[in-house]
This record gives C-alpha cells, structure tokens and sequence, in this order.
C-alpha cells in the first residue's frame, strides 16, 4: 500500500512535520498489519509492504482473507487520520493499495553486517506493481486473489500490462466494505 498525495504534501510542510505525520500513518497502518495477522516486510517512504503466510504458514484462502481485511482497516485508519489531520490544517491523501497471491522467498538477506528478513520473488514485483496501478482511494487485487473472493466483494478492472512482467495481469477491484448478507 501507499499514500497518493504525500509527495505533494511533503512539500508543503517542514521535513519535520511530515515525519510526524509519515510515523503517525505508519504506526496506525502497522497496528492493522498486525491486527489481521501479517508482517511488515518493509517501509519505503509512505509505501508499506506486508506479508501474510510468513513466518507463520497460512493456507492461501487465508493469507487472501488477512490481507483484504488489513488493506480494508488500513483504509478506514486513514480516512480516521485525515479527519484528525484536516482539523490541524494538513491536506487529505490517499490510501491505494495492491493485493497478490503467490510464492516468495523469505528469510535474510544481505550480510553480516547488515540484512534484512525480506521476500523476494515475482509475487512482490506484481503485488508492487499492481498498486502502483491502482486508483486512488482503491484496493486492486490480481486474479489470483480474486479467485478466493465472494463475486459480490470484487469489480472486474481492467488487465494491465506491468513493467517487468510478461504476461498480462487480471486485475479486481475490492469494495472497501464486505458485503453484508
């Protein structure tokens, strides 16, 4: 996931300011990781990378279920955020967010001096990408996701060609609330 509109933001504001604000937004954002049961593989700028499946094994039905439901709070923390935000003056972003289900490699990577438990792998590239795609204020999942979805969760988007993958990507978007029955 990431913000759109904090680039613009951010020169707005004095570079303490938005930190304040970035740790503000990462802090609500990893307590929904957290909540719903993922990791955090990393923060990059306002983008957060998450995790459902690793360390802990997950069936992908699952994993899907985890991750909706955290990009969905994530969501709602956000719009909680912005009203606090808009009261202080600062102008509203916006959530977008990318889901895909696949392998990856997890573990630690570097050296011994520095490295990082990460995950690597095609998966994270579509997953990225697919959020890069995504409209504002939108949660886009990839077919393989949409697969463990209720038809009445997810609007067909449109296939999109993304930058380092071959093949076309079906893509979905989820409503940001689960459809009551």
């Amino acid at each position: 996931s990431d913000i759109v509109g904090f680039t613009q933001l951010s020169n707005t504001l004095r570079s303490r300011r938005v930190a304040e604000l970035l740790n503000e937004y990462l802090a609500e954002m990893t307590r929904a990781v957290f909540a719903n049961g993922g990791t955090i593989d990393k923060f990059m700028g306002d983008a957060i990378l998450a995790v459902f499946g690793a360390p802990e094994d997950l069936t992908p039905n699952e994993q899907v279920r985890r991750a909706v439901a955290t990009a969905r709070e994530m969501r709602r923390s956000l719009q909680a955020l912005n009203q606090r935000w808009s009261e202080q003056g600062v102008t509203q972003v916006q959530f977008r967010c990318g889901i895909h289900q696949g392998t990856a490699v997890v573990g630690m990577f570097g050296s011994p001096e520095r490295s990082d438990y990460t995950a690597i792998g095609p998966s994270v590239n579509i997953a990225a990408r697919i959020q890069e795609a995504a409209d504002p204020d939108s949660i886009l999942v990839s077919a393989a996701v949409a697969d463990y979805l209720e038809e009445e969760e997810i609007v067909k988007f449109s296939p999109l060609k993304l930058k380092g993958v071959d093949e076309t990507v079906l893509t979905f978007a989820v409503k940001p609330e689960r459809p009551h029955h």
